[in-house]
This record gives structure tokens, sequence and C-alpha cells, in this order.
């Protein structure tokens, strides 16, 4: 069925959490531009556009090995 995003994005009035329906009173905005997916060089380039470095940065999608790098 796919990911909580992709079921609620053409804005039903409501959906199914936990086993139980819930009402959706959510803007749904889209960046299509935008990948969540960057591979190494493009979150130092992103990271690299900041005037001041963020203090800390979390990975919380891929491989640990990976991530730790």
């Amino acid at each position: 069925m796919g990911t909580r995003g992709q079921i609620i994005s053409p804005a039903p009035n409501s959906s199914k959490m936990h086993g139980r329906q819930v009402r959706i009173r959510a803007r749904i905005e889209s960046m299509e531009n935008m990948s969540a997916h960057a591979d190494y060089s493009e979150i130092l380039g992103w990271l690299g556009k900041f005037h001041k470095s963020p203090r800390t940065a979390f990975m919380v999608h891929g491989e640990p090995k990976s991530s730790e790098r």
C-alpha cells in the first residue's frame, strides 16, 4: 500500500492508523524536486551551504557502518 505519506498525499478525510480510523486535518505539501536519498557528496554539498555549520547531524537511514562515516 505504501508509506503513510503516500496514503494521505491525495488528501483523504481519514486514514487507518494503529487499527482505527483517524481524521486527517493536515495540509499536504509536496516537493518533487527533492530526494530523501542523498549520497555522501550530496550530503556534504548540502551541509557546505550553511553559513554556520550545524552542531549535530543525524543520519536516520542507511547501513550502520556507512552512516557512521
